[in-house]
């Protein structure tokens, strides 16, 4: 019984693990845009357009 709760648990970390990784991209372009108001949105050549 021991060994399969160990699988069970194996597991679970290893889906939590992969689920913050994958969130990596989206946590990083929040915090630069928090950080750098003016950096990247500021760059005519980024790619970024303005409205209005």
């Amino acid at each position: 019984m021991s060994l399969q709760w160990t699988a069970v648990a194996t597991f679970l970390y290893a889906e939590v693990f992969l689920v913050l990784l994958l969130c990596v991209p989206f946590v990083s372009a929040a915090r630069w845009g928090r950080r750098d108001p003016v950096g990247l949105r500021g760059c005519p050549g980024a790619g970024v357009g303005f409205s209005g």
